[in-house]
């Protein structure tokens, strides 16, 4: 997938910088201003680049947010259930010692 975008991103590079070619000699006049065609092609493209590259780090950053979250919880869940581990492990070990008192203490009798 990674490939298939950069094979994309390299023929729309390709398609813009042969549209600033076929159109360098054609010229706009704004108020007074004259600006080439190639230049407002080639404009266009750069900023339609970079706002898609700044997207695109804004939803990686998102994604590692999420991630990092999902690994926070998966860390405190298995804190937890190592902390419930050893309570069992303590109730179990009260019980084992009641039972050989209760044993002693019916044998005694």
């Amino acid at each position: 997938m990674k490939n298939f975008c950069i094979l994309i991103d390299i023929v729309l590079m390709l398609i813009i910088v042969l549209s600033a070619y076929l159109t360098r000699n054609l010229n706009i006049t704004v108020s007074d201003f004259t600006f080439s065609v190639a230049f407002v092609v080639l404009l266009s493209g750069f900023l339609g680049f970079s706002m898609g590259y700044l997207f695109d780090l804004y939803e990686l950053k998102q994604l590692n947010q999420q991630s990092f979250k999902h690994v926070n919880k998966a860390e405190k869940l298995a804190v937890i259930s190592e902390e419930n581990e050893d309570k069992v492990k303590r109730l179990e070990a009260k019980i084992e010692t009641l039972e050989i008192a209760l044993k002693e203490a019916l044998k005694n009798k």
